[in-house]
């Protein structure tokens, strides 16, 4: 009985892990909406062209953190459903390093959860900047 609960506990907290990540990737979405928004607004006021190549360099490092937000979250789903088929070790909280082929994270870059926002915000900001 003592086992079981022990289980428990640990998916409970490759649980809350794995909620503290998808809720920095709704932040992070969040942030790069406000920032490109209100820089565009700023650039469209002053009328300077730069400032828009300026809201470029924050979208691309938000879609990157929010990548990788998405790339670790999914290991510990991995983790996750190994721990409840009883494969992991109890209160092993390191994701299972299949997924940590180089460069893998760079393929969650154009996941349908990730590209559509930052792909309309590129775009309000070549809207607007015309």
């Amino acid at each position: 009985m003592a086992q079981e609960d022990d289980r428990r506990k640990h998916l409970e907290m490759i649980q809350a892990v794995i909620a503290r990540l998808a809720n920095n990737g709704f932040l992070i979405k969040g942030w790069a909406v406000t920032l490109t928004i209100g820089v565009a607004v700023f650039a469209h006021k002053r009328d300077t062209p730069l400032v828009y190549l300026v809201a470029l360099v924050p979208i691309l490092v938000f879609w990157c953190l929010d990548a990788t937000f998405l790339y670790h979250e999914r290991r510990y789903h991995r983790l996750y459903h190994r721990a409840s088929i009883r494969r992991a070790k109890l209160f092993r909280m390191t994701p299972h390093p299949e997924l940590d082929k180089a460069g893998f994270w760079i393929a969650h870059l154009f996941k349908p959860t990730i590209w559509p926002v930052y792909l309309v915000l590129l775009l309000v900001l070549l809207f607007v900047g015309r």
